[in-house]
């Protein structure tokens, strides 16, 4: 049965999540803050940020472009030879000092954390410890939320998503149902 996941978060209510995983390592505390970061002002996956090196980070225009790997596994094991759709986002501006103080020539992973499981395992203590009921993923849902909510058309969502289904991202217009209700009482007469 597949889990049920909390579309209603919004980015503000996961600050509290990147502040707390600092604790979770001396060592990789700051990377893992910077990895928060990147998830909850791009939408990108944990393994697309860990992956992410500076052939991916176009520095002149302030642009991230890959291509999402839940979609090359997807393509690889249906043994498909359609092209992969690359998704370009716009680097947000509290992104920036966080790309600038990498060395434009450095090799290989932009962040130095040990694996992706490690940083899973740094956010997991960090939602318990900020009793916020999520994991890692909840940042792409609510970055999508928050965007829909700022009144962000859907088909741009769709596109920063990288969703090949406009259906797909609609799934999160019902963690909207609260504003309209919101709206609705807020009306006297």
């Amino acid at each position: 049965q597949p889990k049920k996941i909390n579309r209603g978060f919004r980015t503000k209510d996961l600050l509290p999540v990147i502040f707390a995983v600092t604790g979770s390592s001396q060592k990789f505390g700051s990377e893992y803050v910077k990895f928060g970061m990147v998830a909850a002002l791009t939408s990108m996956r944990l393994k697309d940020i860990y992956d992410l090196t500076n052939a991916n980070l176009d520095r002149k225009y302030w642009k991230i472009r890959f291509v999402q790997s839940k979609v090359r596994e997807l393509r690889k094991a249906q043994g498909s030879n359609k092209e992969n759709q690359e998704v370009v986002l716009d680097v947000h501006e509290k992104l920036k000092p966080i790309f600038e103080a990498i060395p434009a020539d450095k090799k290989g992973r932009l962040f130095e954390v040990p694996s992706t499981k490690a940083v899973t395992t740094a956010f997991c203590k960090a939602f318990r410890d900020s009793n916020v009921k999520g994991s890692f993923h909840s940042f792409r849902h609510a970055l999508a939320t928050t965007m829909l909510a700022n009144g962000t058309d859907v088909k741009s969502v769709q596109d920063i998503l990288g969703h090949s289904s406009i259906t797909t991202t609609m799934t999160y217009l019902h963690a909207l149902d609260e504003n309209k209700k919101t709206a609705i009482t807020s009306v006297e007469i």
